[in-house]
């Protein structure tokens, strides 16, 4: 028997909680070959980590160059991806040392988004909805400036992926707490085109748990886990915090029935008739 959990009923909007399904999951698929310019689009919102990885105090420790370099390092065909950076507009330490990104500049596709910090971890939202308005892949990777990509060919991994409209999941290896399954989703462009957005709440990753269980109870998988690609995290800090204005992940049940009206719009686009 399945697990109890959060359905809705595709016929108009009401919430059911029981067991909805005991049959096997169904994916939901499309056709979306040459549809879009890369395969996936790596979001980055980052604020004075560039240099970490050369700071004595951070022996050991990450930063954006160490991610950046993971990328480099790991990716195949780095002419099907883009990075995107979303950097504050008074933050110095970054701008200063832009230069130390022209390495990366010349591998491949590294785009700069400037703009207002805003409240901080509180907004980290809108630097994600930012970032996935202007991206150009099949996928949108949201990650972290103090994570890397440890998978050599995590790009091929992902490739056989293309057309899966919902999450691509992959493992993450790091300090982070709690049970949440979606800490880097790698998420179908479809879905935030569907949505008309990427990240509700500053806790995207409890947004997006949230939302693979609503589809489990529609009898829907959608996030593929492949722990083929695998990525690792070791936070530096609070970099983004403003004012004291940390992120709440139990925020993100307010939202409840915006994320569970959202799931049955994707499934119902993409039902076979």
């Amino acid at each position: 028997m399945s697990n109890r959990v959060v359905g809705i009923s595709l016929d108009g909007y009401e919430h059911i909680y029981e067991n909805m399904f005991d049959s096997p999951l169904q994916e939901v698929t499309a056709d979306t070959a040459n549809h879009y310019e890369k395969l996936v689009s790596i979001i980055i919102p980052t604020r004075n980590r560039i240099i970490p990885v050369y700071d004595p105090e951070h022996s050991g420790r990450g930063g954006l160059i160490a991610t950046l370099e993971s990328i480099l390092k790991n990716t195949i065909n780095k002419d099907n991806i883009e990075v995107i950076l979303r950097i504050d507009d008074d933050d110095k330490n970054t701008f200063d040392n832009l230069h130390l990104l022209s390495k990366y500049q010349d591998s491949f596709d590294l785009r700069i988004l400037k703009g207002s910090r805003y409240r901080g971890y509180l907004h980290m939202y809108r630097f994600i909805n930012e970032m996935a308005e202007i991206a150009k892949g099949e996928f949108i990777f949201s990650f972290n400036d103090d994570a890397t990509i440890d998978t050599p060919g995590w790009d091929l991994f992902l490739e056989e992926h293309r057309g899966k409209i919902g999450i691509i999941g992959p493992e993450f290896k790091g300090n982070e707490h709690g049970n949440t399954e979606n800490l880097f989703p790698i998420l179908h462009s479809k879905v935030v085109e569907i949505q008309g957005y990427y990240a509700l709440h500053e806790a995207t990753d409890a947004h997006y748990d949230i939302w693979c269980r609503i589809a489990r109870g529609l009898g829907y998988n959608l996030r593929i886990t492949d722990d083929r690609i695998v990525t690792s995290h070791l936070p530096l800090g609070g970099e983004h915090v403003i004012d004291g204005l940390t992120s709440d992940p139990t925020g993100i049940a307010n939202y409840i029935d915006k994320i569970t009206e959202d799931v049955a719009k994707l499934i119902k686009q993409f039902i076979k008739e």
